[in-house]
């Protein structure tokens, strides 16, 4: 479903005339944030193609182009591209030993590969990033009687063996499903709920994990690890090409929050090796944009506002001195400056990758630590965040990885 997200004020305004925000109480543990939550956000987004980026104005372009002068300059990356360049009519073709970015062209000649599983005439699967905490597990009264009961849950033996004996009795093992998840008659294993109701437990169910995935979504999710295994080689290739740097790539799965009823996980972080603190985000999915453009741009918007609230003083890029002195003043006496912070999410999807630009002002930090994302009421102040989204570069083509690189390079010099 296309949503034709807002691209500023006038837009979000119009969305949210035609469009329901009303408060829900309703148990929710929804991987797909809906158009409604993402509004509460007032998050706004912009597209330009992957080439605008150097006249964009968030870094400068004459140090975009001098990381280019550098990547020339690299025997690894220049054997690296030209051999991404040979195999663009070959997906099966060797990997040959180009030193560095060795695994790079491994782990993406296997995500172009995941494409030959995509069924292109339906919507892929998806794995769940955003997840909204059922608001009954977030009230005072819930929290009193967690207060009152054991940290761990206690059994009972005899009667847990008894249980056990049950669930066991219920399953359904049989040769046709080797290989494949457990399928059991039993409701107290198909229901996650049903703890409740076992007098062995004194503990409430809590909400089920971000990444219990089962069935075609277990498939997602090995590929999403290809991808992101892909992604996370190569920024780490390109910034390994600078020497004494204090920052690195990882495939940690920070979560963020919002209030607490919204979690968001993302699928690696820049991580300064001193503090541990994230520089950037990364998010990766098996299929190409276009599948689930606008879902993919909910989603991101939620997981940057999520790191924003929980992660305030961290995070920020420079673009000039000029902004760093805004950044300064806006933070040590909280001016509503617009626009005076940026971070970074890099996005993979398949063979496609983005850069987007988060923009946002002081207002919108006090706006996002104070909300809560599943009962707010958007009012008429101006708080908002910009998400400025540039791409795709292609994996498969030199030329995009160049300017792509270049682009990392300069902004890793400036955080």
């Amino acid at each position: 479903m296309v949503f034709d997200l807002p691209e500023d004020k006038p837009g979000w305004e119009r969305a949210v005339k035609s469009t329901s925000l009303q408060p829900t109480d309703s148990d929710t543990s929804a991987s797909k944030i809906s158009l409604p939550d993402f509004l509460r956000l007032r998050v706004f987004w912009k597209y330009r193609p992957g080439k605008a980026f150097r006249d964009s104005g968030i870094i400068p372009k004459d140090q975009i182009l001098g990381a280019l002068r550098f990547l020339g300059t690299q025997d690894s990356w220049k054997a690296y591209r030209a051999l991404v360049e040979s195999t663009v009519k070959d997906r099966n073709g060797p990997t040959k030993d180009i030193g560095t970015f060795a695994l790079v062209h491994l782990f993406q000649q296997q995500v172009r590969r995941v494409g030959e599983r995509l069924n292109l005439q339906q919507e892929p699967e998806d794995c769940p990033k955003v997840l909204y905490t059922p608001i009954a597990y977030n009230t005072r009264s819930y929290a009193r009687i967690l207060e009152t009961q054991q940290v761990t849950p206690t059994k009972n033996t005899s009667t847990a063996k008894s249980n056990l004996a049950q669930r066991l009795a219920g399953m359904n093992i049989s040769e046709k499903g080797k290989g494949r998840a457990i399928e059991s008659s039993s409701p107290a294993l198909r229901s996650e709920s049903s703890t409740s109701e076992s007098p062995e437990y004194s503990v409430p169910p809590k909400m089920s994990s971000v990444s219990p995935w089962q069935g075609p979504a277990m498939s997602v999710a090995c590929d999403e690890q290809t991808v992101n295994t892909a992604l996370v080689s190569l920024l780490s290739a390109i910034t390994m090409l600078m020497k004494d740097l204090n920052v690195e790539w990882t495939l940690h799965q920070r979560t963020f929050n919002i209030s607490t009823n919204m979690k968001a996980r993302t699928d690696g972080i820049l991580r300064d090796r001193r503090s541990g603190k994230p520089l950037a985000i990364l998010e990766v999915k098996s299929a190409p944009r276009f599948f689930r453009r606008d879902h993919i741009r909910m989603q991101e918007g939620a997981q940057m506002a999520a790191w924003i609230s929980t992660e305030s003083a961290f995070g920020q890029f420079s673009h000039s001195m000029k902004d760093n002195l805004m950044r300064l003043v806006a933070l040590q006496h909280l001016v509503d400056l617009a626009n005076v912070f940026s971070r970074m999410i890099i996005s993979q999807d398949h063979f496609e990758i983005y850069i987007t630009i988060a923009e946002y002002g002081w207002d919108f930090v006090r706006f996002i630590q104070t909300i809560d994302p599943k009962r707010t009421i958007p009012s008429n102040q101006d708080a908002s965040m910009t998400m400025r989204e540039f791409g795709p570069f292609l994996i498969h083509d030199g030329e995009n990885m160049a300017e792509f690189a270049a682009i990392i390079l300069a902004y890793i010099r400036r955080i």
